[in-house]
């Protein structure tokens, strides 16, 4: 990947994007825990997270959560 490309991408983790299929793509880079809670319990817990972003898909009725962790 060049140089140029790397940048265009690192950037692109930190902002918010409208995706060309209608996808919003909504960038949280504060965030540095991630849980998933369900009626019974925590399912999934993720600390040391970074860049991470939500994605609202299929015309609201699929969130994707994408994340970077150093932690696994």
């Amino acid at each position: 990947m060049s140089f140029v490309l790397l940048r265009i991408y690192l950037a692109s983790l930190s902002e918010n994007l409208l995706m060309p299929n209608g996808d919003f793509l909504q960038s949280y880079p504060e965030v540095t825990r991630v849980e998933v809670i369900t009626n019974n319990g925590r399912e999934l817990v993720r600390y040391e997270c970074s860049n991470v972003q939500v994605s609202l898909q299929d015309d609201g009725q699929t969130i994707k959560v994408f994340l970077f962790s150093t932690y696994d």
